[in-house]
């Protein structure tokens, strides 16, 4: 479990707070500690399919494309390790999807990512310093589009998302920060 600080980043690891070898109870325990409650959520939004295909473009053909290009005869000469490559690289993108999350509640937002190691990044809603959202206009017919959250410890975006939620979500995180903001 790790503790990002104000105005740092997970890279800087001396201005991180870690707790390592911490179970799942103590962990609760912590978090109930610090929010008064273990955040429950109660909705989530998973990427669209199509991000497996743009990942697959990006981590498979390019990077073949740019081999065959580049040297053909490593290409040809050692086809298995090309699709040994195509195999491995495919699993992992389908992994990264399947663990690509958001979850929301009133109060708090979770991203969860990664392959072996998920990382769930959770903060509170009002505790956010902006919230931006985009959508290229290739997506505008699919609906689909990003969100980045800007907090104190860092910038975090998830893609690939349906764009109609994620403006409602948006309109409420503004709606909370604002509140918050007048207090």
């Amino acid at each position: 479990m790790k503790f990002l600080q104000i105005g740092k980043n997970e890279e800087e690891e001396k201005n991180v707070a870690a707790v390592p070898g911490i179970n799942n109870n103590e962990k609760a325990k912590l978090i109930s500690t610090i929010w008064k409650e273990n955040p429950v959520f109660e909705n989530e939004l998973k990427p669209n399919f199509r991000l497996i295909i743009l990942n697959s473009f990006q981590w498979i053909i390019l990077p073949l494309i740019l081999v065959w290009f580049i040297e053909k005869k490593i290409l040809i000469d050692y086809w298995f390790l090309a699709v040994f490559y195509i195999a491995l690289a495919e699993i992992f993108i389908l992994i990264s999807f399947r663990n690509l999350r958001l979850f929301y509640n009133k109060r708090f937002i979770r991203l969860k990512s990664g392959i072996w190691d998920i990382d769930n990044r959770t903060f509170e809603v009002e505790k956010l310093q902006t919230v931006k959202i985009s959508q290229y206009f290739w997506q505008r017919k699919t609906n689909l589009g990003s969100i980045t959250f800007y907090t104190s410890a860092g910038r975090f975006k998830i893609v690939a998302l349906n764009f109609v939620k994620l403006k409602k979500l948006l309109n409420y995180i503004i709606y909370k920060i604002e509140i918050s903001n007048n207090k």
